[in-house]
């Protein structure tokens, strides 16, 4: 399994940003375009040019040969090599996208801010919300975005949002918790879900070494 991520993308866009449009797919550059907020754009591109660096770099394929599918109302699918599931989050300046062979995986990233508390009844099960109540106040806070990134992977990886079922499901579970793999960064808490959890490679990238990875210096 491999986790690529961007702690930090700055919300400028620049020539070479432009440049970049040209490696990612028709249907991502008609999505890019559609957002307002340069950050969104950033977001948006940097997300699939970071997906793509990984599945190059794990499937042994070229980034030029890499083919993907569409679905309405589904995340998209590696078309090149089937066996390989993959999974994105941004959040607020950040991106993270992880590659699986032959097994679904998911993944979040949340910025640790102001955590909505009261919506707790509606997502998270009495277990998590007890876990949550029972720490410190600033440990809360942590507690809190653990869970939820948890939760928001762990879907990703059923291939569904959260539903109304989300209140059923207890990340805290022994059976459950072992498949995630959760680290805080940089104010950020970020969560990958799925199996060989513990065979994990992670890679911080740079917005420099993503545009040097397409466009060599």
């Amino acid at each position: 399994m491999l986790v690529l991520y961007l702690s930090t993308i700055s919300p400028e866009w620049k020539n070479i940003d432009s440049h970049l449009m040209q490696f990612v797919s028709k249907e991502r550059r008609k999505k890019i375009n559609q957002y307002f907020h340069v950050l969104d754009k950033k977001l948006s591109l940097y997300s699939a040019l970071i997906t793509r660096i990984g599945l190059s770099t794990i499937s042994g394929l070229k980034h030029t040969e890499l083919s993907f599918s569409y679905p309405q109302n589904h995340k998209p699918l590696f078309l090149s090599k089937p066996k390989y599931d993959f999974s994105i989050s941004h959040s607020n300046g950040s991106i993270v996208s992880c590659i699986s062979s032959n097994s679904p995986v998911g993944v979040d990233v949340e910025k640790i801010s102001h955590p909505p508390f009261d919506i707790m009844d509606l997502v998270f099960s009495q277990h998590e919300i007890q876990y949550i109540n029972n720490a410190s106040a600033i440990e809360r806070v942590f507690r809190f975005y653990r869970v939820w990134t948890q939760k928001e992977a762990y879907y990703k990886m059923l291939g569904i949002g959260l539903t109304g079922a989300a209140p059923q499901c207890n990340t805290l579970n022994p059976d459950l918790s072992k498949s995630f793999y959760t680290w805080q960064e940089d104010n950020y808490m970020y969560c990958i879900c799925g199996k060989n959890i513990s065979k994990c490679s992670l890679i911080k990238l740079s917005e420099t070494e993503v545009q040097n990875y397409f466009i060599p210096i």
